[in-house]
């Protein structure tokens, strides 16, 4: 599927479910600007918003996206997290996270230390749960309550 060509309408919506839209606009091109070899002309969250544009556009039964959301503010992280999970009702998601609020809306949550699963469970069960989840949530709701950005439930 990599030769398909996609329409003009469905690149369209790929970048607007990766937040692209609105700076494209301002590139002297717009989606047919030249960004240089690796995209070496964007920022870390432009180059990771493409890269989720490109994913949404296959059409995979598993995709795997790691620390896909390292790079963006809060407000677009939440925007591409609602394009994630809507995405997943497609294929299967494994979403690697550092960040708790990407993470609370998932299925089933692996919580890894030094290189072993040492809780799982769903949001709601780990946040109960006394643990390295548990932990990262409060200080996340702790940071989020100093930052003045909204608290995610």
């Amino acid at each position: 599927m990599p030769d398909q060509k996609l329409s003009d309408e469905r690149i369209t919506e790929m970048l607007r479910r990766a937040c692209l839209l609105d700076e494209l606009k301002v590139l002297p091109d717009g989606a047919d600007t030249v960004v240089g070899e690796r995209g070496v002309t964007l920022s870390g969250g432009q180059r990771q918003r493409t890269a989720l544009a490109r994913a949404f556009a296959r059409h995979a039964r598993i995709r795997l996206l790691d620390d896909a959301l390292s790079a963006v503010d809060h407000d677009t992280e939440q925007r591409l997290i609602n394009s994630i999970y809507e995405d997943a009702k497609e294929c299967t998601t494994i979403l690697v996270s550092h960040r708790v609020s990407v993470l609370s809306h998932a299925n089933h949550i692996l919580v890894l230390h030094e290189g072993r699963v040492v809780q799982q469970g769903t949001h709601a069960e780990l946040i109960v749960a006394d643990g390295l989840y548990s932990n990262a949530w409060r200080k996340h709701q702790r940071s989020s309550r100093n930052e003045g950005g909204a608290v995610i439930v």
